[in-house]
């Protein structure tokens, strides 16, 4: 998703309304690699509260890193934490 140059807007629209024929996706040029990380016991009875370090910094390795995460939360002390897998 990050190489994609098109309006994600109009595209879901267009799905919604059964219109994609009409619809041309423009990707850029490059590559894009995607790395997943887990709680350990992941999908199964898995860790929680685990603190995520150094997001901040894999983010300042250039201006093309993207860091996404979901299953996280901000602890009291500001600490990325893992609450879902």
């Amino acid at each position: 998703m990050v190489r994609l140059e098109s309006n994600l807007v109009q595209v879901i629209l267009a799905a919604c309304k059964s219109e994609l024929s009409g619809v041309s996706l423009e990707w850029s040029q490059g590559s894009a690699m995607v790395v997943v990380m887990a709680s350990k016991g992941y999908p199964g009875s898995y860790e929680k509260g685990n603190v995520i370090q150094n997001v901040e910094e894999a983010e300042q390795v250039t201006q093309n890193v993207k860091v996404f995460h979901a299953g996280t939360a901000l602890d009291l002390e500001g600490n990325y934490v893992a609450t879902g897998g």
